[in-house]
């Protein structure tokens, strides 16, 4: 439960703060206003400030997830010097999460079309086994030749050559 002091019951105290956070009246003024020591409403006062620029600084996820990278990317270059067996791959995990996190939250990358990707992989195969499964071996073999070409020249393809 917060804690309040009987200076902030006191029905002139936000009136009397606000004048004096924007200037317009001194502590010693605002302590005589609210009938407390001026060393009371400075502490008060300062309290407020300091509220005020805990809020007003936003946090930069970009600028955090930055210096995460760059220090999983020295201890990654330390771990290559490494034996491949005694790599442990979970800073090397954890440093590709922390970029895919960088690029997300800066938009360079968004989920969606990568699960349509791979909603679209899924289907291909399961038509191209489908569609497989179906044919004699001369036209299997024709098939994988054709979907070789395909994936890899990235050509479209008529089904004629």
């Amino acid at each position: 439960m917060p804690r309040t002091s009987r200076l902030q019951d006191d029905p002139n105290y936000t009136k009397v703060v606000t004048a004096i956070l924007e200037g317009q009246v001194t502590i010693k003024a605002g302590a005589l206003a609210l009938q407390t020591s001026e060393e009371n409403l400075w502490h008060h006062v300062q309290g407020l400030i300091e509220a005020q620029k805990t809020e007003a600084q936003p946090v930069e996820f970009t600028e955090i997830l930055r210096g995460l990278i760059q220090d999983l990317q020295k201890k990654v270059k330390s771990m290559m010097l490494l034996p491949l067996e005694d790599r442990p791959t979970s800073v090397i995990r954890e440093l590709r999460g922390c970029i895919l996190d960088l690029a997300t939250l800066e938009g360079k990358l968004t989920a969606q079309p990568i699960v349509q990707l791979n909603q679209v992989t899924m289907q291909l195969n399961q038509i191209t086994s489908f569609l497989y499964s179906g044919l004699c071996p001369a036209c299997q073999a024709k098939v994988v030749e054709f979907v070789r070409k395909l994936t890899t020249n990235g050509q479209s393809a008529s089904g004629e050559e």
